[in-house]
């Protein structure tokens, strides 16, 4: 990022932020396929164990799937669209819960 001047406190132009922190973002991001959940233990895309996983409607509109992460076995989460539940139960056996 480009200083406005050399002075101290530092001053970066707004749109300059903005541009930086969108490029960080971008780079950051992992787009998840239909079977897979993020496992914050091991910080990487994984796959459910046993390709199973529960269902859980939090509104009208969607939900979370709630697996297993299949190496490390720690509880894994993610946030889906009702919509995309007919894909994802071709990939997943998936079983409805009221609550977890």
């Amino acid at each position: 990022m480009e200083r406005l001047d050399g002075n101290r406190p530092t001053f970066i132009m707004g749109f300059q932020a903005l541009a930086f922190l969108d490029a960080r973002k971008a780079k950051a991001s992992r787009p998840l396929g239909l079977g897979e959940f993020y496992c914050f233990r091991c910080k990487a895309q994984r796959n459910a164990l046993g390709a199973m996983a529960d269902y859980v409607p939090t509104s009208t509109t969607g939900g979370r799937l709630k697996a297993l992460c299949s190496v490390c076995e720690c509880q894994c989460n993610r946030n889906v669209s009702a919509r995309d539940m007919p894909a994802i139960r071709k990939v997943l056996d998936v079983v409805s819960r009221d609550s977890w």
